[in-house]
């Protein structure tokens, strides 16, 4: 009895995993903590969470697919001082080698991403840009640092 049951709960689980879960990413940079990472569908990113996205194809980095942290979403506002980019509390240095991105009000759907690494490609940088929220694959999990 007991034996069917715990059967039924991994054909749940299985189930639940399949709905829920859209990825499973190894990290091989150090943009972010972490090496393998699980991406849950259905959660609209926010502020502060830890999400994989699809670059856009206007972007450097046209359509690979990033882990990063969302640093700034529809309404904030985005300052830049020479090579500084700051959004409330949030403030990184850009390398001096790439266009800084610009400063202005974050527009609905849209969200700025970071990597922790000083290194990281990212919004910071006028060539990659503001990420589409609707290019969340997930908010991410880190499963093995």
């Amino acid at each position: 009895m007991l034996h069917n049951h715990f059967k039924e709960f991994w054909l749940v689980f299985v189930c639940w995993s399949f709905v829920h879960l859209t990825a499973v990413g190894v990290g091989v940079d150090h943009c972010v903590y972490g090496r393998v990472f699980v991406a849950f569908r259905f959660q609209k990113p926010q502020k502060g969470d830890l999400i994989m996205v699809r670059a856009p194809r206007t972007s450097a980095l046209r359509g690979k697919t990033l882990v990063k942290f969302v640093e700034g979403v529809a309404g904030d506002c985005v300052r830049v001082d020479e090579s500084t980019v700051s959004i409330g509390n949030f403030c990184a240095v850009a390398r001096k080698k790439y266009s800084v991105c610009e400063a202005g009000l974050i527009p609905e759907g849209k969200m700025f991403v970071c990597g922790t690494h000083p290194a990281s490609f990212d919004s910071r940088y006028k060539n990659v840009g503001l990420m589409n929220e609707c290019d969340c694959v997930g908010v991410v999990r880190v499963v093995l640092v």
